[in-house]
C-alpha cells in the first residue's frame, strides 16, 4: 500500500481535496514562518518577528493585545489545515481510515473551521497593521506582503477542501 496504490483506489474528488489541500498547507507553512505579513519600506514584519534588514526582534508576548489575538488564531488556523492535510491523507492511503466516512468528514469539518480562524487573523492583520504605527512603523508607505496574501490563498482553499471533502465524505 503505496502512494500510487492510494492514488488508484480514491476518487477523483478525493484526489482534487488532496492536491488542493496539499497546496494550501504548502502557502500556510510559507505564511506562517516568513516576515511579510505587512511591509513598510525596510521593515518586515510577520506573525512572530520584526525584520529591519539583517536584525529582528522576536514579537512572542507583544504587549499589543490585537496583536497577540492575531497570533492566537493564526495558530488554531495553521494547526487546523495541517491536522484536515493529514486527515485526508490518511482518508486516502491509510487502511483502515481509506474511504472512511467519519474520517472524511472530520477532515471536512476541521478545515471548515479552523479556515474560519485563518480568516480571522487575516481581517484583524489586515484592519490594524496600517493603523497602528507602533507595529508598522511612523512611515506612510505600509503595505501588505506576500504571506498576507499566501494566508488568504491558504484559507481560501482549505474552505474549499472542506466542502468538498464533504461532498466526498457523503458518498463513503
Amino acid at each position: 500500500m503505496g502512494f500510487s496504490d492510494g492514488m488508484k483506489e480514491s476518487t477523483a474528488l478525493a484526489k482534487l481535496c488532496f492536491f488542493v489541500v496539499f497546496a494550501a498547507t504548502v502557502a500556510s507553512w510559507i505564511s506562517f514562518t516568513t516576515t511579510s505579513w505587512g511591509i513598510n519600506f525596510v521593515t518586515y514584519t510577520g506573525i512572530w518577528r520584526q525584520c529591519r534588514g539583517s536584525d529582528c526582534i522576536m514579537l512572542d508576548g507583544y504587549a499589543k493585545v490585537w496583536f497577540g489575538v492575531f497570533q492566537a488564531f493564526s495558530i488554531i488556523g495553521f494547526m487546523g489545515l495541517n491536522a484536515g492535510c493529514l486527515l485526508i491523507g490518511l482518508y486516502i492511503f491509510w487502511g483502515s481510515c481509506k474511504k472512511n466516512g467519519e474520517t472524511g468528514l472530520s477532515a471536512a469539518v476541521i478545515c471548515i473551521i479552523t479556515s474560519m480562524f485563518w480568516l480571522i487573523a487575516v481581517i484583524i492583520f489586515g484592519a490594524k497593521f496600517e493603523l497602528d504605527d507602533e507595529v508598522s512603523g511612523p512611515d506612510s508607505g505600509d503595505h501588505l506582503g506576500f504571506s498576507f496574501g499566501l494566508a488568504v490563498a491558504a484559507l481560501g482553499l482549505e474552505l474549499i477542501v472542506g466542502v468538498l471533502m464533504l461532498l466526498e465524505a457523503k458518498k463513503s
